[in-house]
């Protein structure tokens, strides 16, 4: 029998299979933190000189015929970049835009503080929807339409963020957050293992935001299927050159995610991802696609001079600004939130309002992000400015700073480069 939150009554058996895949990657990573420690080859200041794009300092070696494991000393994604987005990476800024992307938006489903989640109460939402498979039939009516919706183009809104963040994104991130533990002095191994933490503790924290408003199921396939497969692919270097070369390079564009002092919401966060792609000899213009939370879209970028490039792209904007005051309501810790309510064809997923329409510009260096200006139209307009830590300086300190516009609401807050999240107002 089903109550509102699964099964009730003594179960006969838990279905464990989805540890499965989590024991793959605990035992690769295990012994990995178990090999000899290797030296990376130094790489050029990011100071003082660039990296060009798609290229890392490699040692010679002898050409092999089987797949080729991350080595430390191929850097594909993080380079040691000490100004735009890329100062404020690291673990924190992970586990910050990662786990709290949907934090302050429409599909955060009125979470808009961290303090909003019943951590608990979720978690056991969330240990139901891994332990007992059965339950996948009551959000999704059936397991092939679970399959379906989940990872078959067309038949959901699951599959975009399941491919754009969940396998592509967070896997390049746990291999982004490899490379730069390697480069503050951990070992190899261990590099490996933090960083594929960070990603799963990063991921877990965005599922329990989740878990009481998704379809049972959603959940499965976002960590245990997508994740899992993201995360061992990137250890390749054969896989990840794939988006890390000089016809195709995949960067993390997060926010500079702000929380007002006055009631704890989260905003200017961001969970994005820029995949960037020549488009032929015959133009130095590049094809931008963005994915992510809170927007995605299409454009065209240029570069202007050394490393330096502008672009525009067209947006499809979920809202920026939750609305000031923000008043506690029946959504959050302090009482039992209610399951998403049901849709025809017994599927208890909430139905996805397409984003407004907004137009961004955007200034980056060898893919860190200098400063972007935005533009929402009607129904509602808007204005938003991210400028990045680097591009004022005050000594050895870089500050960086955000503002929003529109008719009804104004947001503001400083940001530098050392702190992945910043106190602001909203008013």
């Amino acid at each position: 029998m089903f109550d509102s939150h699964g099964f009730t009554g003594q179960r006969t058996r838990v279905n464990c299979l989805w540890l499965l895949p989590f024991l793959v990657v605990s035992l690769f990573a295990a012994r990995a933190a178990s090999a000899q420690p290797e030296t990376p080859s130094p790489l050029p200041n990011a100071t003082t000189e660039s990296v060009p794009l798609g290229q890392g300092v490699e040692p010679s070696e002898p050409p092999v015929s089987v797949p080729v494991l991350a080595s430390p000393a191929k850097r594909l994604f993080y380079f040691d970049q000490n100004y735009g987005s890329e100062s404020q990476f690291g673990a924190l800024s992970v586990i910050v835009s990662v786990g709290f992307c949907v934090a302050g938006k429409p599909v955060g489903f009125g979470i808009y503080s961290p303090f909003d989640v019943n951590y608990l109460d979720s978690a056991r939402e969330l240990g139901r929807a891994y332990t007992d498979l059965r339950q996948i039939p009551v959000g999704y009516g059936s397991y092939g339409q679970w399959a379906l919706q989940e990872f078959v183009p067309g038949f959901g809104p699951a599959f975009l963020p399941n491919i754009a963040l969940h396998f592509l994104g967070e896997g390049m991130l746990s291999r982004k957050l490899q490379e730069y533990n390697v480069a503050q002095g951990m070992s190899p191994g261990w590099a490996r293992l933090y960083a594929i933490a960070t990603v799963v503790v990063a991921q877990q924290i965005n599922e329990l935001i989740e878990a009481k408003t998704v379809p049972v199921g959603d959940g499965l396939a976002d960590t245990v299927v997508n994740n899992t497969l993201g995360i061992l692919a990137f250890q390749f270097d054969g896989f990840a050159r794939l988006f890390a070369n000089d016809y195709v390079r995949l960067y993390y564009w997060p926010g500079q995610p702000l929380i007002d002092v006055r009631d704890a919401a989260i905003y200017n966060n961001s969970e994005s991802y820029l995949l960037r792609a020549t488009l032929g000899s015959w133009t130095r213009m590049k094809l931008n696609l963005l994915m992510g939370a809170p927007s995605n879209g299409l454009g065209l970028s240029y570069p202007v001079r050394g490393q330096d490039t502008v672009g525009v792209m067209m947006l499809s904007q979920m809202p920026l600004v939750p609305e000031y005051p923000y008043v506690k309501g029946p959504q959050t810790a302090r009482f039992s939130y209610p399951p998403a309510p049901v849709r025809s064809g017994g599927s208890n997923a909430l139905p996805v309002s397409p984003g407004k329409a907004a137009v961004r510009l955007t200034w980056d260096r060898d893919g860190s992000l200098l400063a972007t200006l935005e533009f929402g139209f009607p129904p509602r307009l808007n204005v938003v400015a991210n400028v990045y830590p680097g591009f004022v300086r005050v000594g050895s300190v870089q500050f960086g700073g955000y503002a929003y516009a529109d008719e009804s609401i104004r947001a503001f807050g400083l940001t530098l480069s050392s702190l992945s999240i910043m106190p602001g107002l909203r008013f």
